[in-house]
């Protein structure tokens, strides 16, 4: 019964809460659903982000073979039913193609997972299931490994009235990539989700919300420039290093 399960979260959140030292969540939205839901609360909420390590990426040492000739879209992870998709990107790149802008030989979708078949009905809807490579099942370090050799790295969520504050951590590996761009797409119904802040601040992509319909412009554009060899990368991310992260935490503490 999913009331029941409802009432049980909540009846735990609040047993937590009242034997807490300290209250720190990952994202705004989850904070701001706790004093929404504690509206009494006394304790203040200190909000530290996910993170991510260097060494994940400066250590890897395992090479793989894209075609350097092609812009290689790269997605690691779960589709979620479709909850998560690329429909916005497949929107762009068919409006390119039918422009004559870019060649539907010139790029690839690389994707590691196990929604391979839900990826490639979205991208059918564009005539663009041809276009992908499934790389199935990868561990870790060969799918930080494809996020290196990536042209873009796709980061696929949402932002919704009734689901505020999801901030993957898939982005804090992405931003720890630092020379590979971010194409966050974002679905749902509100404006200036967190992921859409945090590439926008930190100069690490592209970030298009379906709630905006002015995003939709502002990715066709990135995404030509990815094509024509005129975006240059120039990301500030370090603030998102376990290095400085950890720090927080022992001011905290």
């Amino acid at each position: 019964d999913k009331k029941a399960e409802a009432n049980y979260d909540k009846k735990c959140l609040r047993n937590i809460v009242k034997y807490a030292d300290k209250i720190v969540c990952v994202s705004q939205g989850i904070a701001d659903g706790i004093t929404n839901e504690i509206p009494n609360l006394k304790k203040p909420v200190e909000l530290i982000t996910n993170g991510y390590d260097p060494e994940d990426v400066s250590q890897n040492t395992i090479d793989v073979d894209f075609d350097k000739s092609k812009i290689n879209f790269v997605y690691t992870g779960a589709l979620y039913h479709g909850k998560r998709c690329v429909d916005m990107l497949g929107t762009v790149l068919k409006e390119l193609i039918d422009e004559g802008k870019v060649e539907k030989d010139s790029f690839t979708f690389r994707y590691a997972g196990s929604d391979y078949s839900e990826l490639l009905d979205q991208l059918g809807q564009y005539d663009l299931a041809g276009t992908a490579v499934d790389h199935g099942f990868v561990s870790r370090d060969e799918s930080i490994a494809m996020q290196k050799n990536g042209s873009a790295l796709l980061l696929l969520t949402w932002n919704e009235k009734s689901y505020q504050g999801v901030v993957p951590g898939k982005l804090f590996e992405y931003m720890s990539m630092e020379t590979v761009p971010i194409i966050a797409l974002v679905t749902g119904d509100v404006v200036n989700s967190e992921v859409a802040q945090m590439i926008n601040s930190s100069g690490a992509g592209c970030a298009c919300e379906q709630a905006n319909p002015e995003d939709i412009q502002k990715l066709k554009a990135f995404v030509l420039s990815l094509f024509e060899g005129g975006y240059k990368q120039s990301s500030s991310t370090k603030q998102y290093s376990y290095e400085l992260i950890s720090k927080k935490y022992t001011d905290i503490m």
